[in-house]
């Protein structure tokens, strides 16, 4: 599996990553990382977790749809690495807060198409 999200095991400041997200808070900003990494990682059980504390539907949002510096979302990054559990799990997520939402994210591109 590729590493894509090393700043989360060095603790460098949210402010010195250089993401661009729509979030504004770090603690929610380092939370969309976390689960970002879980979905490269394939950490079901940590993206479960992660996703169950957040009940604001518009966090929710902001979580399926963060995007890294390559603009892969988690359903990119579990996508290419063949964790077909982790992509049924965040379909079923963007399922149970709007069938638009999930069909945007489903056709959202990355940096390479």
């Amino acid at each position: 599996m590729v590493k894509l999200f090393k700043c989360c095991k060095k603790k460098v400041p949210v402010a010195a990553r250089g993401e661009e997200n729509s979030v504004t808070e770090s603690k929610d900003e380092d939370q969309f990382i976390l689960f970002a990494d879980a979905a490269n990682d394939g950490n079901l059980k940590l993206m479960r977790k992660i996703a169950s504390t957040i009940v604001d539907s518009k966090l929710k949002n902001d979580l399926l749809f963060y995007r890294d510096s390559n603009s892969n979302t988690p359903l990119h990054l579990a996508a290419l690495n063949g964790n077909v559990k982790i992509c049924e799990f965040l379909a079923q997520e963007m399922v149970s807060l709007d069938m638009i939402a999930s069909i945007a994210i489903v056709n959202s591109m990355n940096k390479n198409g």
